[in-house]
């Protein structure tokens, strides 16, 4: 296949893309192009359009290979997320050319959360991910940031469910379902919106409520169906950044 695409774009658009890099998976083919090359969004989609009838394959375009390790930490932590509901605070990927990856997953959550069945489900979205790129030996590592601190995950499921909503409505509605000793303050909900806003998971409006942008609903649906492969989910929703 990728000498059916090699030959294509050898001659399409003045070979302005034949120096493009091909890597390929069974569920997604990604044509890197670099940086250099002047292209408009338009062109750009004009030939993932065409090169996806030629292989009859999904296919992204990335303008640089950093983009591809972006897209790999992307859909990676909006899948943990979907999982089982803990927010990713950071992924490491390391020798992604070598096709021998580590990745060191820091999740933020509640020392209770962190269960083996958890972590279970984590490796197996993680080799989800990678297999479907063709990396076979992945080395999976966990660094858990535990905390009693009011979570990201809490505020924005509670947006999610009740949206629009203010912030005292969000503080009432925390403290009613919370097992804290102490009681949840306004002000605490509202350095988690701000760390969300910031995350463009969050909109707020001039009515002073909250709402959830598409990406957080797409984190958090679980009433999505599941038929469709999980990594094409999480690389559309990548591919929504760009």
């Amino acid at each position: 296949m990728n000498d059916l695409i090699r030959e294509f774009i050898r001659d399409f658009s003045r070979g302005r893309y034949k120096n493009s890099k091909i890597e390929e998976g069974p569920e997604v083919t990604f044509l890197i192009i670099d940086d250099t090359v002047q292209a408009t969004e338009r062109q750009i989609s004009t030939l993932r359009s065409k090169v996806s009838q030629l292989i009859d394959s999904e296919v992204m375009i990335v303008r640089h290979a950093d983009r591809l390790r972006d897209t790999i930490t992307q859909s990676l932590g909006a899948l943990i997320a979907e999982a089982v509901g803990i927010l990713v605070d950071s992924i490491n990927l390391e020798n992604l050319r070598s096709f021998k990856p580590t990745v060191s997953i820091s999740l933020l959550c509640h020392e209770d959360e962190l269960t083996k069945e958890t972590t279970k489900k984590i490796t197996k979205v993680a080799n989800s991910v990678f297999e479907s790129l063709e990396y076979r030996n992945t080395n999976i590592l966990f660094e858990a940031r535990f905390t009693d601190h009011l979570a990201e995950a809490e505020v924005l499921q509670i947006i999610l469910r009740n949206s629009p909503v203010s912030a005292e409505k969000i503080c009432s509605a925390l403290n009613f379902q919370s097992t804290r000793s102490s009681a949840i303050s306004v002000a605490q909900v509202l350095l988690v919106i701000d760390r969300l806003r910031k995350k463009k998971w969050v909109i707020w409006q001039e009515s002073g409520n909250y709402v959830p942008t598409h990406a957080s609903l797409y984190i958090f649906a679980s009433h999505r169906s599941r038929s469709s492969s999980d990594v094409k989910r999480a690389l559309e929703l990548a591919r929504k950044k760009w």
